[in-house]
């Protein structure tokens, strides 16, 4: 009869899978909930007997708080889940979102602040009404990153506003060009494109590619200027340099301040050292030091020169493409200038010889040298008075005449003084050999030349220093 045999009837375990035939058994003839978790042997069920549910590509099965249904892998609204991911290592927000420290007052900014970084306090990353993506605040106070791949790392207000600019800390620091860079230190602006500031304070760095190593108020401008650190220097040309100092000008293309006080390149290729030297911005090419001013172009202005030997080098004027000739310097005990020329004597076998109307305020102490030609008959009729001397001799008779004197500027004086002819060796002068310094600097070129011979250092002091030139230490880099 219908439904003689019950569950009750079959023994447990009596009938096998192997007993039912395929599709007999329906959901319609088991009664609900007469398949309890303990009639289903564990991994019996496994993916494939599980219904699609209506779940679509990558949906999971989650609990609406009444049902179980499937849904995104992903989490609603303002949900701050963070998952493992691969490697198991990495952990992950389940989505995208911005990460800011939490009760610190910080401001995400944008359509794209789940870019942001913001990790200090009362910081800001981005731009209220703007949409700037990857904003970095790594921590620190009061900091703002609010441009496209801007980044603060720390310290307190700092900026950094151009796109791909970074601060790494500081105080008030400011990177608003485009990949400036502001290391650290105190109110420095980088603005340029790719302008850098290292450190220091106030310093600027405005044009394009510039940079301040450090230093207080200084300021590159020009593009491709450096200034390597000091006071108040400033960098305006382009290329232009100022190593160090304070309150050096390199206002021209390529013109460079080596340090001191108060220096300026004002003109291209010009250089400047020491105190208050200048090169003004119409002579290129030049270079002044000692507090000097240069007054031609390819000049070097220095107050004194003093040197081992000298000689002017040009090209040779008969084989200028294959030969060099040198002349060297008249040297004496006294600083004298050299006047001369030529006159003819008159039919009263005089002649006049007017010398420059500076003559005797610039010379003390002057000699006259006097040659006939074709005669010895000449003399001097007048001695210098007033700019002036007269030639006597054999009428219509051709003189050469040269005129010597003694400078008595306050240059030449204060030269005198500092420098008299023998000078005793005192201080660090007390047992150095000149001559053992000058050798130093040539003896290598000498000796390859095989122009050495009967040339030796006085002292064994300066022939160790020059071999110390010749054999540099070697610094050992460590791998």
């Amino acid at each position: 009869a219908a439904n003689a045999v019950t569950g009750d009837k079959i023994q447990d375990g009596t009938v096998s899978s192997a007993d039912i035939r395929d599709t007999t058994i329906i959901t319609a003839k088991i009664k609900d909930g007469a398949v309890t978790s303990a009639k289903i042997a564990d991994g019996t069920i496994v993916a494939a007997d599980l219904n699609q549910m209506g779940a679509g590509s990558g949906q999971v099965l989650k609990w609406t708080g009444s049902a179980w249904a499937p849904a995104n892998d992903s989490v609603g609204q303002g949900d701050n889940a963070w998952v493992r991911g691969t490697p198991d290592s990495v952990l992950f927000t389940i989505r995208q979102l911005g990460i800011a420290r939490g009760g610190s007052g910080n401001m995400l900014y944008g359509n794209y602040r789940y870019t942001h970084t913001n990790l200090g306090v009362a910081c800001t990353t981005g731009t209220s009404g703007q949409n700037y993506y990857y904003c970095t605040v790594a921590g620190g106070y009061g900091n703002t990153a609010s441009g496209h791949y801007t980044a603060v790392a720390g310290g307190v207000g700092n900026t950094a506003s151009g796109t791909i600019a970074t601060v790494a800390g500081g105080y008030a620091d400011t990177a608003s060009g485009y990949a400036a860079t502001v290391g650290g230190g105190t109110f420095n602006t980088a603005s340029g494109i790719y302008a850098t500031v290292a450190g220091g304070a106030g310093n600027t760095a405005s044009g394009h590619y510039t940079a301040v190593a450090g230093g207080v108020g200084n300021t590159a401008s020009g593009m491709y200027a450096t200034v390597g650190g000091g006071n108040g220097n400033t960098a305006g040309g382009t290329l232009a340099t100022v190593s160090g100092g304070s309150y050096n000008t390199a206002s021209n293309s390529y013109a460079t301040a080596a340090g001191g006080y108060g220096d300026t390149s004002a003109a291209e290729y010009s250089f400047t050292t020491n105190y208050h030297s200048v090169v003004p911005s119409s002579y290129s090419n030049s270079s002044a030091f000692n507090g000097e001013v240069a007054t031609a172009s390819n000049q070097t202005r220095v107050g004194v020169l003093s040197k081992a030997s000298g000689s002017f080098t040009i090209d040779h004027p008969l084989d200028p493409y294959h030969k060099i000739l040198n002349h060297y310097f008249i040297e004496g005990p006294e600083m004298r200038n050299i006047y001369e020329g030529s006159v003819i004597l008159d039919a009263s076998g005089r002649a006049e010889v007017k010398l420059p109307d500076y003559f005797s305020a610039l010379n003390r102490n002057p000699h006259i040298q006097l040659t006939g030609v074709g005669s010895s008959d000449v003399y001097v009729a007048e001695k210098i008075t007033g700019n002036r001397f007269v030639i006597g001799g054999k009428p219509g008779m051709e003189v050469y005449w040269q005129v010597t004197g003694e400078r008595q500027d306050v240059s030449a004086e204060a030269t005198r003084r500092m420098m008299p002819v023998e000078q005793e060796k005192t201080g660090e002068l007390a047992g150095r050999m000149l001559d053992d310094d000058f050798l130093a600097g040539c003896m290598l070129q000498l000796e390859h030349e095989g122009k050495a011979s009967g040339l030796d250092f006085r002292t064994a002091a300066g022939r160790a220093r020059y071999e110390r030139m010749k054999n540099p230490p070697r610094m050992e880099i460590e791998k």
